[in-house]
């Protein structure tokens, strides 16, 4: 076995952090999202809830949903603010399901850019919206909006390959 400083193993996957139990205090209309994966439910949880009639009307071009985590210290990094992977992982989240709402099905990230425009911190409530800027039979290419209190953190775009299940796509027609 390497030798490795005690503080390697301090943060491992099994390792806690004082406000791992607090609760998330996740406004009213918000519900745990039921179609999260084991990498998702580990790292959140990843909360759903439907767009407003008065954020559709202000952003029409946005996906009729809004999904969102409470930041907590197991996402941060040494620096203690919320690492960059843990926000681009749940930017390509809101892009995938804006992606299968386009597709009417399930699709695959195939390319995914972001950029890191600010920072969030422990406590921060993190939300994203997504929007398709277009769609052809096989890709959808999708944006996404990350923010803290309204300000943009992350902007998100990806390119998602529609999946064909053998008889699938079939017999939605």
């Amino acid at each position: 076995m390497t030798d490795f400083p005690e503080a390697v193993f301090a943060h491992s996957f099994y390792a806690t952090y004082e406000d791992d139990d607090t609760p998330d205090d996740a406004p009213e209309e918000y519900s745990v999202n039921p179609h999260s994966g084991p990498f998702s439910v580990r790292n959140g949880p990843i909360y759903h809830r439907a767009a407003t009639d008065q954020e559709m009307a202000a952003r029409p071009e946005l996906a009729p949903f809004v999904r969102a985590f409470r930041a907590r210290t197991r996402h941060c990094n040494g620096a203690g603010i919320v690492h960059g992977g843990c926000l681009m992982s749940f930017a390509d989240g809101v892009l995938g399901r804006t992606a299968w709402d386009a597709a009417q099905g399930p699709s695959l990230t195939i390319r995914m850019n972001s950029d890191i425009l600010h920072m969030a911190r422990p406590g921060d409530w993190v939300e994203g919206r997504g929007r398709v800027v277009r769609k052809t039979d096989s890709v959808v290419f999708v944006e996404a909006e990350i923010t803290v209190e309204g300000r943009m953190i992350v902007s998100a775009n990806g390119i998602f390959k529609i999946m064909r299940r053998r008889g699938w796509r079939k017999e939605q027609k």
